[in-house]
């Protein structure tokens, strides 16, 4: 697949559209979950209808549009009526020791690498923040951001020879973490890094690939820097480390992340999603049921929620609710595994 979006990629940027249409719609055909393909797809139509069905579909997928061409659905929303979690100290402490680890759960693993690609992108598109510059972002949702990838940054990665400046391996290693070439990744933001220690993107960059490669322990440092040369004002890094919080079984701190995140970001499902996973882990089952609830009713579409709240309905013995929300994410996940889970699950419930 992703020869096939580099090929179809490279057609737009020679400006093929035709082929580059016809590349991406075979891409969306065999992948509907594709996001990157469906807003790509987008940008060969002239007809502005069917471009914005292709970005509806491409949100829909966990995308992160520009912000001029995101749909209403994903403007500012209110947050549920929760009190405020403890917000965890400034001194980013390592995870406490925990014991040998066992299981993480079906929630964790259920769209994790499309939960992680959602603010991986969203904070790699929007190039961070660099103290050298005093910016301190409110919200990379709520930047100008450049959008995807541009013809310049793929001429870079057609060229790395030729990156200079930290700016220039922090869009070189998003490019190689989007095609997961994870070695290159680490090279460019490494190489960012000795340019300018205090660029928060280069940090998140480094992480995801930390993270991707199963170092936790590392992605979580990383993220905290992040979060450290951001000023604390930024969701993105809060959600990733909360998600390294979980790989490393210390829930409570991943929630206080979640729950920071949503404070700082009321308009993005996924920070709802991810609090509502950890709240589950935690057994703090109405807490979890809430945010899940939240995020369906904002995004039907977000067929992974239902997963999670039919997780917190067969923990409350609320059989048929719990049957009715597996069978729904079944309408709407094409993925064998996922799937396979859940039809287990249902199997279970209906020999109640």
């Amino acid at each position: 697949m992703s020869d096939q979006l580099n090929h179809a990629r490279a057609a737009l940027i020679a400006g093929r559209r035709a082929e580059a249409q016809a590349l991406f719609a075979q891409i969306v055909r065999s992948s509907p979950h594709n996001g990157e393909a469906w807003y790509l797809l987008g940008q060969t139509l002239d007809d502005p209808q069917k471009r914005h069905d292709c970005e509806t579909r491409a949100a829909a997928a966990g995308f992160v549009l520009p912000v001029s061409a995101r749909p209403a659905s994903l403007q500012p929303l209110p947050a549920p009526n929760y009190p405020p979690a403890s917000y965890p100290p400034a001194s980013y402490p390592q995870p406490a020791a925990q014991a040998p680890r066992a299981s993480t759960g079906l929630i964790i693993g259920v769209g994790l690498a499309a939960l992680f690609l959602i603010v991986m992108v969203a904070y790699a598109l929007s190039g961070g923040a660099s103290t050298n510059t005093g910016a301190r972002p409110t919200s990379v949702l709520e930047e100008q951001t450049p959008g995807p990838p541009t013809t310049q940054d793929y001429a870079l990665a057609e060229n790395p020879e030729r990156a200079a400046t930290a700016q220039d391996f922090e869009r070189l290693g998003f490019i190689y973490l989007t095609d997961e070439n994870y070695t290159e990744a680490l090279a460019a933001y490494n190489r960012g890094l000795k340019l300018d220690p205090h660029w928060s993107a280069l940090y998140y960059g480094r992480g995801s690939v930390y993270s991707e490669q199963g170092e936790h322990e590392k992605a979580l440092a990383d993220f905290s820097e992040a979060i450290y040369f951001t000023g604390e004002h930024d969701y993105a890094p809060f959600v990733a480390r909360g998600w390294e919080y979980i790989e490393l079984e210390n829930y409570s701190r991943a929630r206080a992340d979640f729950d920071r995140a949503v404070g700082l970001n009321a308009a993005h499902l996924n920070n709802y999603y991810s609090r509502g996973a950890a709240s589950l882990r935690l057994n703090m089952l109405d807490s979890a049921f809430t945010d899940f609830t939240y995020v369906i009713q904002q995004d039907p579409a977000w067929f992974h929620a239902y997963y999670g709240r039919g997780l917190v309905l067969r923990k409350q013995r609320k059989v048929a609710a719990a049957i009715r929300d597996f069978e729904t994410f079944l309408e709407y996940s094409s993925d064998p595994v996922d799937r396979a889970d859940a039809e287990k699950i249902l199997r279970e419930l209906r020999r109640r």
